[in-house]
């Protein structure tokens, strides 16, 4: 497998965090584990499908992933690649007229959110580098850019809740704040993708899989990441990653 990351152009960086090619020859498959930001999709040659637990789908042309709460595999063909587009969180937004907590848990074909989808993709499938692909891509984008601006209130509630480590308290969030849980959840949903407690799970979990050693007992993990029970902390982390902790970090194949 070959992955190819760019930065977005300034006028994008707001709202995307970065562009990748992923090509591989040999085929190959991958866990995606749950995450924090839409992630736009195109696929540029060869043949790819997802899967969520039972249901396997080919691969449209170009899809948009809204965030999940259990992972889902990709897997490619020989001789595929695909482009990837990360947004930031709440980022997509700036591109669609679809509040993003309406694709959750779910992945639609581009087209149905974004016009010229089907010229893009043909441009990029019979571009001649992936230095060129980018450059279209991100005319792309940036001609579909709705907004210029950010929701300042969701942003810094996002990094309150990315500095606790998915730890932060909600409350003491909407108090500081100055607005209700249910105005604030509304608000969230809508830019994010998500609740503000889900989201804080993504961010959590996502932080014991990047700090976790293996000289660290999985106690001392769900100690760390503010579990007392250590039976709950293995059905959350079931959840969210589709095995049990000890087989996932024995495993480590995912995304």
């Amino acid at each position: 497998m070959k992955i190819e990351k760019y930065l977005p152009s300034e006028k994008l960086q707001p709202f995307i965090e970065s562009l990748m090619i992923i090509e591989s020859e040999a085929g190959m498959h991958n866990s995606i584990l749950p995450d924090t930001a839409a992630v736009m999709a195109f696929r540029l040659k060869g043949g790819i499908s997802y899967s969520d637990a039972a249901v396997q789908e080919h691969f449209p042309d170009s899809i948009l992933s809204g965030l999940r709460k259990a992972p889902h595999a990709v897997h490619y063909e020989k001789n595929t690649a695909m482009l990837l587009v990360k947004f930031r969180e709440g980022g997509a937004t700036a591109f669609l007229r679809t509040p993003l907590h309406e694709i959750s848990n779910t992945s639609i074909s581009l087209d149905l959110l974004l016009k010229n989808t089907d010229e893009i993709t043909s441009r990029l499938m019979e571009a001649r580098s992936n230095t060129q692909r980018i450059r279209i891509i991100s005319t792309f984008l940036e001609k579909a850019l709705l907004q210029q601006e950010q929701d300042a209130m969701i942003t810094y509630a996002v990094q309150q809740i990315r500095s606790a480590k998915g730890t932060a308290s909600i409350p003491a969030l909407l108090q500081e704040l100055y607005i209700s849980r249910d105005a604030f959840e509304k608000r969230f949903r809508r830019y994010v993708g998500t609740t503000p407690k889900h989201f804080s799970n993504i961010i959590r979990f996502k932080n014991i899989i990047d700090t976790h050693t293996v000289n660290q007992s999985l106690t001392a993990t769900a100690y760390a990441a503010g579990y007392f029970d250590q039976a709950h902390f293995i059905r959350d982390f079931r959840i969210f990653t589709g095995k049990a902790p000890r087989e996932f970090f024995r495993d480590g194949a995912y995304w």
